[in-house]
């Protein structure tokens, strides 16, 4: 805490991070938001480039029958919820009977799912792909579906242009920040259960009109959270900070000095 009031400038990961150091008491006109991001641009190039035969190559290679699929993109571990994912998923089935589930990603409860996909013919489990691997099974999938930990995901979110649902877990990563739920994702209450959870997905699987405006506001986010706008920003903060006299910072002892 000492140590975040006596910097000279703060370049804050986000608008989240920046309200922690102000709230410690960090002067808001000597503090940067660069609203951390990775190059949406480039992965929604990667996602529109996707054609309709690479769409077919995975509906048959996963064996798609239906038209309502969800997508999970991320490393497997406990904070993700898997087990409330798979209950939810189940439960989604059942209100929605062409429902199926694609999981991408590895981790240490990989093998849960793949049990998963042993026991049902409508979850796949593909292991981890990366970039422009994610985008053809994004482009058959409506929804995003992680109601534990979201980190970077939100951002594979507006890219690829795939509605993000989420809980309010405790152990976010930053990039929460950018979901505003109703207008480019949804975030359920923390206390939200798999089938409350599994009815608003379905919900949102079968009301077009709901989902598009949804589609619609990732759109507008990825152009929020682009790259070349978060490189700007830092460019401004450094010049920001360059042009102003040095008056907070750690105050050298004189003792310390060498003539």
């Amino acid at each position: 805490m000492f140590m975040s009031r006596r910097v000279h400038w703060w370049f804050a990961y986000n608008d989240m991070s920046a309200k922690i150091v102000q709230d410690l008491g960090y002067p808001v006109e000597r503090t940067t938001s660069v609203q951390n991001t990775i190059d949406v641009n480039q992965l929604s190039e990667m996602r529109y480039q996707v054609t309709h035969e690479q769409m077919e190559r995975i509906r048959q290679q996963l064996d798609l029958r239906g038209d309502n699929v969800a997508i999970f993109i991320g490393a497997m571990y406990t904070d993700k919820r898997l087990n409330f994912m798979l209950e939810a998923c189940v439960a989604i089935r059942s209100k929605v009977p062409d429902f199926e589930m694609i999981f991408i990603g590895a981790g240490p409860e990989y093998p849960r799912i793949e049990l998963a996909a042993r026991q049902h013919a409508w979850v796949h489990a593909v292991g981890p792909k990366f970039d422009d691997e994610k985008a053809p099974y994004s482009a058959v999938s409506k929804l995003l579906l992680l109601p534990g930990a979201v980190g970077l995901a939100v951002l594979d979110s507006f890219a690829f242009e795939v509605p993000l649902v989420t809980t309010a877990a405790p152990y976010h990563g930053p990039e929460i920040a950018y979901l505003r739920s109703g207008f480019n994702g949804v975030i359920l209450e923390a206390a939200t259960d798999p089938i409350e959870y599994a009815a608003v997905v379905a919900e949102l699987l079968t009301n077009a009109m709901l989902r598009e405006s949804l589609v619609e506001g990732c759109r507008q986010s990825r152009h929020a959270y682009s790259i070349e706008r978060m490189v700007g920003r830092f460019a401004e903060g450094i010049e920001r900070a360059v042009s102003r006299p040095l008056t907070i910072g750690i105050k050298t002892n004189p003792a310390h000095h060498v003539n």
